[in-house]
């Protein structure tokens, strides 16, 4: 009689234990395992033997859960409760306490156990400079601000880059021999996994070239070629508005045009990444004038959180002020800190 008790809690133990969730398909077909998540119309189950399982939430016949799951609505409620079945497009779920309860709506319910990483931003700060005296005089200085924050909806990109130096032509005189400042910014909507809507913006100044501002504007689709936790491959194109404001008497112009861009980034190995973002701007009014930026950069860590930067950022005016080239080189090395 002494093993009674022991022999029920055992077996009520393995009953707890051995407890499942189930999913019954329309063919008739039912899976066992443990509910991990359904979004975008797909429920996917980890089954035992099979490992994960994707099925479409329109082939699910009946589900049931054996403990509460996360349940969030598309207006934005959340509830932990249990499902106890699925009936003329509605889940029955139990109550707070565990009672009857419900029912819900398919139509209603946006996600079932849904991602709770908070968002946050990733991206780097570099800096570099140099110094030189005796026969040459020369100090120059560099930064660059990447970030980038991104949710299964949309994601926003913002870039800035500030390059200074001069030379010291006689006692107390120095010549300023490069101001360059560049920012933008960037949002991207997405339509399914692979296609999005994008707009952006920019802005820029370079001293030495004799441009005030190079303003752009403009909007457009974007696909995601390949999107891997080790590369990433995106081309977009779209209307864009190009507005270029010189420091001489080189009147200012003003354009409709047509951006394309693609965005590369490959981690080589653990600790080598190579990026390249380049982007063109062909007039619709004026064939001849064309810019084109691109900026390509091999990253190396260094430590967990700072990393060794080789930058080469290349721009193409084929209308520049005049009296000025119509290319730029800017090869630069400056160490940084990822977050």
């Amino acid at each position: 009689m002494h093993h009674v008790p022991l022999f029920a809690s055992a077996f009520l133990l393995t009953g707890i234990l051995c407890a499942q969730d189930t999913v019954r398909l329309g063919n008739g077909n039912e899976l066992t395992g443990t509910i991990k998540t359904m979004a975008d119309g797909k429920l996917v189950l980890a089954h035992p033997q099979l490992g994960d399982v994707t099925v479409p939430l329109d082939q699910v016949a009946n589900l049931q859960s054996a403990a509460e799951v996360t349940l969030l609505t598309t207006g934005g409620e959340r509830y932990r409760r249990r499902i106890q079945g699925l009936e003329s497009g509605r889940l029955l779920l139990s109550d707070a306490a565990g009672g009857p309860g419900g029912p819900l709506d398919l139509g209603q319910l946006a996600a079932i156990n849904p991602d709770e990483t908070p968002v946050t931003w990733t991206g780097s700060l570099t800096v570099g400079g140099l110094y030189l005296t005796g026969n040459t005089e020369r100090r120059a200085m560099q930064a660059g601000f990447d970030a980038e924050r991104r949710t299964a909806d949309d994601r926003i990109t913002l870039r800035g880059r500030w390059d200074y130096a001069e030379e010291k032509i006689a006692p107390g005189l120095w010549n300023l021999s490069q101001r360059r400042t560049y920012g933008g910014m960037k949002y991207d909507y997405f339509l399914g996994k692979r296609w999005y809507v994008w707009g952006n913006t920019s802005g820029e100044g370079d001293t030495q070239a004799n441009l005030d501002l190079r303003f752009t504007a403009g909007a457009g689709v974007g696909h995601q070629l390949v999107d891997t936790d080790t590369f990433q491959l995106s081309l977009e194109v779209g209307p864009s508005y190009l507005y270029e404001n010189y420091r001489t008497a080189t009147p200012s112009t003003e354009s409709v045009t047509a951006r394309g861009a693609y965005t590369l980034t490959w981690d080589i190995t653990d600790t080598i990444r190579l990026q390249q973002f380049t982007e063109a701007f062909e007039s619709l009014e004026d064939k001849d004038d064309l810019f084109i930026r691109k900026d390509t950069r091999l990253q190396t860590k260094l430590t967990d959180n700072m990393v060794g930067q080789l930058q080469w950022i290349l721009l193409y005016d084929n209308t520049p002020a005049g009296g000025n080239d119509r290319l730029d080189h800017n090869v630069n090395v400056s160490i940084g800190w990822t977050f």
